[in-house]
């Protein structure tokens, strides 16, 4: 018996699927550390800082050091250039040099844009690596701070993507911030961490024509095996000509694959008094809980519920479980 059919015989199983970049796993114990969201690095303000030299096998922050050393020597330091300092040790965890740095920015300059940009994503980061509970009065104003950003520059997607991040771990309904997210798309498509994020919420919404769209190009970025094989489970599903929990829908004899697609193949063949519950965070990382053939239908909501919680909590997904699919039925709506 091979390991995949191990996973599937169990009470309950859990997949957690990180960013394209990462690993896809399927596990029913044990820990993964999912991909972080950091969407903003040095790279971007090396754009604005042409000067600095890329070289091979050193990381944007020390190119970053090395550059604003140089320029302290010729007398081109700029609050703007060690604002992205601060971005670049964050992207290195280094969150109390981060805000050191941006704590000796002059006043003056806080009213800026690029000044409220580093301040914000170094606080959201710095909450979301957090393994406690987030402090959600000061969650709120991380999400006031991309509020004011997408009203300053609202053509920039980082603004976009990161608010409607905000929006998920403080609770708010998916359609408003899949509406973010989606604003975030439509300004750069081809963002493979937008684009993986919301080509799952697509999935789950059945909405075959937009995840069409997006999967295609997507698919063409994806590199490792194991993230290309769970995102083709998911194109092989939303494919068939009916929604997966019909007698018809999973007739055909191709190759068993992990994914989340070929999961919901599976759920098809359970019996009755059957519940799958789900959370799918910013990452596209995510956690299932099912179980089937309980006394009663509401016994099952509230088992799938409970092991959906139990690897949410383990391995630190930041959306909240919810029932995705009631016996036949998909219940999960856009």
């Amino acid at each position: 018996m091979g390991e995949l059919d191990q996973v599937y015989l169990q009470l309950h199983c859990s997949f957690a699927a990180t960013r394209p970049e990462f690993f896809l796993k399927q596990l029913c114990s044990g820990v993964i550390e999912p991909g972080k969201a950091i969407k903003r690095s040095a790279a971007r303000h090396e754009q604005r800082f042409p000067l600095i030299q890329k070289r091979k096998f050193s990381s944007p922050l020390l190119r970053l050091r090395n550059y604003i050393a140089y320029a302290e020597k010729k007398g081109l330091i700029s609050p703007e250039l060690m604002s992205a300092l601060s971005l670049a040790e964050a992207k290195e965890k280094n969150y109390s040099s981060a805000r050191e740095i941006l704590g000796n920015i002059e006043d003056k300059y806080q009213a800026e844009t690029w000044y409220l940009e580093a301040t914000a994503m170094v606080a959201l980061h710095e909450a979301l690596d957090q393994e406690k509970e987030i402090n959600v009065p000061e969650f709120k104003k991380i999400r006031d701070s991309y509020v004011e950003l997408v009203n300053a520059e609202g053509d920039v997607p980082a603004y976009w993507h990161e608010l409607a991040i905000t929006m998920q771990v403080l609770g708010y309904p998916r359609p408003k911030y899949v509406n973010m997210l989606e604003q975030a798309y439509l300004r750069a498509p081809r963002d493979i961490n937008i684009a993986w994020w919301y080509a799952h919420e697509l999935y789950l919404n059945r909405d075959v024509e937009r995840f069409s769209r997006v999967s295609q190009p997507l698919l063409m970025q994806i590199t490792r095996s194991e993230s290309r094989e769970h995102f083709e489970s998911m194109i092989r599903d939303l494919n068939r000509e009916t929604l997966p929990f019909t007698d018809s829908a999973f007739t055909d004899n191709s190759e068993e694959v992990s994914g989340l697609g070929q999961l919901m193949k599976d759920y098809q063949f359970l019996s009755e008094n059957k519940a799958l519950a789900m959370a799918l965070d910013y990452r596209g990382a995510f956690v299932v809980g099912y179980i089937d053939n309980v006394a009663s239908q509401t016994e099952a909501n509230q088992l799938a519920l409970q092991a959906c919680e139990e690897q949410r909590a383990q391995l630190r997904v930041k959306d909240r479980c919810e029932l995705y699919a009631e016996g036949e039925t998909i219940i999960r709506s856009p």
